[in-house]
């Protein structure tokens, strides 16, 4: 068995990219796996993917896990750069943005990857709404 996990785009304009992000874990959990994948977006009217993506907003509700990471996609190990606790809901808000300040460094993709940390049980679940600005 695996994770049930859906990805739902709730905006793409071209600038802004919401998303929600949900999964009800078997106890198999989730690790580095990609929920963003900056080269499957276009920046608005060009058919070019964005160059990097900064974070706007991050709301989570984790349940029994003990946290979920986001981290920035890179060589040799990824950059994480929110911790979602569990046990209750948690809203990030950046006044200007989170930018990867790694952003142009070799082996860097500007993908986001999700790890869940913890003794992964079945029913384990978290639901993230995220909201990020591409920048050309």
């Amino acid at each position: 068995m695996a994770d049930t996990v859906t990805t739902t785009v709730a905006s793409d304009t071209g600038i802004r990219y919401d998303a929600v992000f949900t999964n009800i874990s078997d106890g198999t959990g989730e690790t580095n796996v990609v929920k963003i994948r900056l080269s499957d977006l276009r920046f608005i009217g060009t058919d070019e993917p964005p160059s990097a993506m900064d974070v706007e907003y991050i709301e989570a509700t984790v349940n029994g896990f003990d946290s979920v990471s986001l981290a920035w996609d890179r060589a040799p190990a990824p950059k994480v750069f929110a911790v979602l606790p569990g046990g209750n809901s948690t809203t990030l808000k950046f006044k200007r943005y989170l930018p990867d300040p790694d952003r142009h460094q070799q082996g860097s993709t500007g993908d986001i990857l999700l790890t869940t940390n913890g003794t992964e049980t079945a029913q384990d679940s978290y639901v993230i709404r995220f909201r990020g600005r591409l920048r050309k």
